[in-house]
């Protein structure tokens, strides 16, 4: 298989450790499941409006038994670098390999740094701070000096693994920001506004799940009052009848009794027919 006719809007670059790895699958997956909003894609000049397809070698590295050819491939057919820096970044002879290759090809505007662990000067590629550049000398000679360079970064530093896939969130609107030429601040402000909009019809879901329940336990609490009275009732009147029947056989208390233990203690729990008539018959 041949990544050369393969188009990519980025490829990310790494180390293949563990927080290395969750940082590049996480963005891999956030960069290409987030959807612009409407009124920023008004905005754009591009033809493109979203990210389609990003090279990350666990995800479509083809089997071969040179691996610099397939990469170096899909270097050359990136729109984008994407890096993600860690301390351990300068160790990895492939990824800074990667980086002078994407330059050579490309440009450093290209190159997209992404913080994930350490501080910034121990993190970052050398490459990336700094940059020989042609220039002349008080005589007017060519000389070659080396400046100090800024590269776009965006930082999801975190205490853990759950602190870094929120602070990705930010991170992609700063990568779709530089991607597509737009306002970071713009695009935060709509994902913040559209976050607001999901919470509040979040909280409208629940509200009526919770009122649809309510309404619910009211009604079967009802039907449940209605019940027990109807219980009550008949039980009070086969108190009143076997009250009846002692009264029949001379077994006066027996009958009071009987018929005393169904009759409420106030008026307001209202009486049974049967009960108050057997009651009223022993007074």
């Amino acid at each position: 298989m041949s990544l050369e006719n393969v188009r990519y809007d980025a490829f990310i670059s790494y180390r293949h450790c563990e927080l290395d790895s969750f940082v590049s699958e996480n963005l891999h997956k956030k960069l290409e499941s987030y959807r612009m909003p409407s009124s920023v894609i008004k905005k754009i000049t591009t033809w493109k409006t979203k990210i389609e397809r990003i090279f990350r070698d666990e995800a479509e590295l083809p089997l071969s038994g040179n691996l610099s050819d397939p990469i170096s491939e899909a270097l050359d057919n990136s729109r984008f670098l994407i890096v993600i820096c860690t301390p351990r970044l300068r160790e990895s002879r492939w990824c800074l390999k990667e980086i002078e290759t994407f330059i050579q090809t490309h440009d450093r505007e290209h190159v997209l740094l992404v913080l994930a662990e350490g501080e910034p000067l121990e993190s970052f590629p050398e490459i990336m701070l700094h940059e020989d550049v042609a220039a002349k000398d008080a005589n007017g000679n060519d000389i070659t000096v080396t400046v100090e360079r800024e590269p776009l970064a965006a930082d999801c530093r975190g205490d853990n693994n759950r602190d870094r896939l929120k602070k990705l969130d930010n991170v992609v609107l700063k990568l779709y920001a530089a991607m597509f030429g737009l306002n970071y601040d713009d695009l935060r402000q709509r994902h913040r506004e559209r976050q607001v909009r999901r919470r509040i019809a979040i909280a409208s879901t629940a509200f009526a799940i919770l009122t649809v329940f309510a309404a619910t336990c009211l009604i079967f609490t009802i039907k449940i009052s209605r019940q027990n009275k109807i219980i009550a009732d008949k039980y009070a009147g086969a108190m009143a009848d076997a009250s009846a029947s002692l009264l029949s056989e001379g077994l006066l208390k027996d009958s009071i009794y009987a018929v005393r233990s169904v009759l409420p203690d106030n008026a307001a729990s209202g009486y049974n027919a049967d009960a108050s008539a057997s009651g009223s018959g022993l007074s």
